[in-house]
């Protein structure tokens, strides 16, 4: 039957089990059916590489314990404190975004705690809204050649410093710095040569 739902529940976890069917897809859970609990997935780790974490919640979450970092193609942004949710709008306390097309490198709260700043393997860079429920992409650009290692924010939330790697080719920048609501270079790095 497929209007029963399958649960599951202990001291540690509890959840319910969407029915299979045509409803129980994975970008739209039914009404029906809420999520209770989430277990998002842990940081990717990879020999020699770094591993971004965040912890710097902004002004607008002060006084929260959160951490992002990333996870594959996603970032994963959680409140490290349990029970309590991530926002006045969100009820859970673990937020999964899947924007990325390529591995996420790099991510980073802005000061204000509104938005997002993440990275990928491929050089784009993505700033997404944090504070609005469906976290609407506000700048979406390959900003480098090469992976995001690094990102950072200025003090108002208005301008992004990212940095990444050396190209063999040595002509393309190592580091850019722009103005992310309007899209311009502030300035950029090249690498130095002999």
């Amino acid at each position: 039957n497929i209007n029963k739902s399958v649960g599951y529940s202990s001291p540690y976890i509890s959840f319910i089990m969407p029915p299979s069917g045509p409803d129980a897809s994975n970008a739209c859970l039914p009404a029906a059916h809420p999520v209770i609990s989430s277990v998002p997935p842990v940081p990717k780790g990879e020999r020699g590489e770094r591993t971004a974490l965040d912890g710097k919640p902004g002004r607008l979450n002060a006084g929260k314990s959160i951490v992002a970092y990333t996870s594959g193609k996603n970032v994963v942004i959680r409140n490290l404190t349990v029970g309590e949710p991530l926002g006045a709008a969100s009820k859970v306390d673990v937020l999964v975004y899947r924007g990325h097309k390529y591995f996420t490198s790099s991510v980073k709260l802005s000061p204000s705690g509104a938005f997002v700043a993440s990275g990928d393997s491929k050089g784009c860079l993505r700033i997404w809204a944090y504070d609005h429920e469906e976290h609407l992409v506000k700048y979406d650009c390959f900003a480098l050649t090469s992976v995001v290692r690094d990102i950072d924010w200025d003090f108002e939330s208005k301008r992004v410093a990212i940095g990444g790697e050396r190209d063999g080719s040595g002509s393309a920048a190592c580091a850019v710095a722009l103005q992310w609501d309007t899209g311009v270079s502030v300035g950029q790095l090249a690498q130095h040569l002999k």
